[in-house]
């Protein structure tokens, strides 16, 4: 099957995962970003460092909403600058985990 060369500027990226509680025992995460496709020169900028910009920059200037977001009551979550902000804050590594996401679901994978 041949390749369309089509502009897809949109990507939905499941983040999943797990924390660990105050007692050591693992609680899972798992929910997803809507966040706009980058082309590989541009994810490189970040990853090389060459525009002086963080992974947390990346995701806040490449992201715009969620699902599966949850308050601490268990009510859904508004996505928002400072609820996102907030939730790549509360927990050390969690930009980390939706960055690596992003780079698996937004980019070409061998399919046998």
């Amino acid at each position: 099957m041949a390749h369309r060369l089509i502009v897809r500027n949109k990507i939905k990226v499941h983040v999943k995962g797990e924390l660990k509680d105050e007692d050591g025992s693992p609680v899972e995460f798992d929910f997803h970003l809507h966040c706009k496709r980058k082309t590989q020169e541009e994810i490189n900028k970040v990853v090389g460092g060459k525009d002086g910009k963080t992974i947390k920059d990346f995701l806040k200037e490449n992201t715009d909403g969620w699902d599966d977001m949850q308050d601490v009551s268990g009510a859904p979550l508004p996505f928002t600058p400072e609820n996102f902000d907030s939730m790549l804050n509360q927990d050390a590594g969690m930009g980390m985990v939706c960055f690596q996401s992003y780079l698996r679901d937004s980019g070409a994978v061998v399919k046998n």
